[in-house]
């Protein structure tokens, strides 16, 4: 059996084709992503690097657009600011390069002018142009579209809790170290009470006891979205657990899901314990493709949490998060608004899974150095929800999943083309 290396230095076996999940180290490009909210994008060039890709976005006349962050000139970044904000025609739906001026319709990416070279220039006759990508704006969050085919109508790849006009929906992002792959893999794999043990929340919260392996897990589909869930048996409404905070390993002694001193010093407050029913009708949580988690009831009972793994590079992610409460009133409104800013998003969605995101870079680094993916499913239990998400990528994933293939679908986009006439200075 020969053992060879990828383009990106991973290793694997000529006798083994790799999978499309295999082959996503870069994302699945046939959908919608979440790239930063509306706000980030001005008059001004901004850059991003978007499944492998530079990509530029920018605002015109109020409407946001993407270009390949490339002049197909020389290749200098069209981000890169020089005078005005790259904007040498006012007024117009055009941005200009920094290093020559070749200027291009942010609409099309058609060049329509090369500033060096004077009205007179050659080259916006020869109808060259710089790849453009969709871009849809909903819940003040930018999407963009990535792949050759036609895009699908974006609400097909959002979550229906977080397009309800009555919901308040809240968006922000960093980027984070490793491959998209393995944070997706690491929300349902049975590990919330060993790495989220010292957490601020866990000192004051309900204990959830020790940790038991996750349910049967399986596809599952609602009036929100479909993906696979970790728990059929109950609806999947996630992973079970233990009732006991501790339980005795033989030879070993107790373990405690909690140091002795928080037991000590907060199990008296039973106020921070109150059942409160959800204002959602969404149960159960669930991994969708391309890449995002829906859990429920998270980081409290009023919310829908959702979270997007866009990938950058092979080594690097946009981890997006986002969230829908529904309030009652204005007064609980505000409420909602302070215990979002001063509570849930600091304890829960920044400290709470950061320390998921660290290892999701630990795993990263260990697949860099044996470039075996399929070993990681192989050892334990616990992995049987990753099989399983790994089965449903390769099959439904749009454009490389074996079912969509089968079913013909998808028409290819002008967009390929017009890259191609780019790159090679050629015509109609």
């Amino acid at each position: 059996m020969v053992t060879k290396a990828n383009g990106n230095g991973r290793k694997f076996s000529e006798s083994e084709p790799r999978s499309a999940y295999e082959e996503a180290e870069l994302g699945f490009r046939e959908y919608w992503y979440p790239v930063c909210v509306t706000g980030e994008i001005t008059d001004s060039p901004k850059g991003y690097n978007l499944l492998g890709d530079p990509v530029m976005m920018v605002r015109r006349n109020g409407e946001i657009f993407a270009l390949k962050d490339e002049c197909p000139h020389r290749g200098t970044a069209l981000s890169l600011v020089n005078t005005r904000k790259n904007l040498e025609f006012p007024g117009t739906f055009t941005t200009t390069c920094a290093y020559h001026g070749w200027t291009f319709d942010v609409r099309d990416g058609k060049c329509v002018a090369v500033v060096s070279e004077g009205p007179d220039s050659p080259v916006p006759q020869a109808n060259i142009r710089a790849k453009t990508y969709p871009v849809e704006v909903r819940r003040g969050v930018v999407w963009i579209w990535m792949g050759s085919s036609k895009p699908v109508p974006v609400e097909e790849d959002i979550p229906n809790s977080l397009l309800d006009e009555k919901a308040v929906v809240k968006a922000f992002y960093r980027v984070k170290g490793g491959n998209w792959r393995f944070h997706a893999e690491n929300v349902f794999s049975g590990h919330p009470q060993m790495v989220h043990k010292s957490t601020l929340r866990n000192w004051f919260g309900p204990e959830t006891g020790t940790p038991q392996l996750p349910g049967k897990s399986g596809y599952a589909e609602d009036a929100d979205a479909r993906g696979i869930t970790p728990n059929l048996l109950v609806g999947g409404a996630g992973v079970n657990f233990f009732s006991r905070e501790q339980r005795e390993y033989p030879g070993l002694g107790f373990w405690h899901s909690r140091p002795r001193w928080q037991r000590f010093s907060f199990n008296w407050m039973k106020w921070a314990r109150r059942r409160v029913m959800p204002r959602h009708n969404v149960r159960g949580g669930m991994l969708i493709l391309p890449g995002l988690t829906r859990v429920p009831s998270f980081p409290s009972s009023s919310y829908v949490y959702y979270e997007w793994y866009v990938p950058v590079s092979v080594d690097s992610y946009i981890y997006f998060q986002m969230m829908a409460f529904w309030p009652k009133d204005l007064k609980d409104r505000i409420w909602q608004e302070l215990k979002y800013y001063f509570w849930d998003r600091p304890t829960g969605p920044v400290l709470f899974n950061n320390q998921d995101a660290a290892m999701v870079k630990a795993t990263t680094k260990f697949y860099e150095r044996t470039g075996n993916m399929r070993y990681l499913t192989k050892i334990s239990p616990n992995d049987q929800f990753d099989i399983e998400w790994r089965k449903y990528c390769d099959e439904f994933a749009r454009g490389v999943g074996t079912a969509y293939k089968q079913s013909g679908a998808g028409e290819i986009n002008e967009g390929a083309e017009i890259e191609a006439a780019a790159l090679t200075g050629g015509g109609d």
